[in-house]
């Protein structure tokens, strides 16, 4: 998925759901020119307004297979719903 946070979006995965106050609990990845799991999970709860988008899971990358690659076509809907709530 794609969610919003700190005034921009990053790919992220749910971890829990909390219907009740209407949150997720997610995973942020660390956006670079690739992607990457951080060593230290970058956990928090947001909002589920927050959430952008699905996306197809990242595709693995490199050698080490630790770096991920988006689609460029979910890279285009991301970033137009990222601007148009702007």
């Amino acid at each position: 998925m794609a969610a919003l946070y700190d005034k921009d979006w990053f790919i992220e995965k749910v971890t829990d759901i909390d219907d009740t106050d209407n949150e997720v609990e997610v995973s942020f990845m660390q956006k670079k020119n690739l992607y990457q799991w951080p060593r230290n999970p970058d956990v928090i709860w947001i909002e589920k307004d927050d959430v952008l988008c699905t996306v197809n899971a990242p595709t693995e990358t490199g050698k080490s297979k630790r770096m991920f690659r988006i689609t460029d076509a979910d890279e285009a809907i991301i970033i137009e719903k990222f601007l148009a709530g702007q």
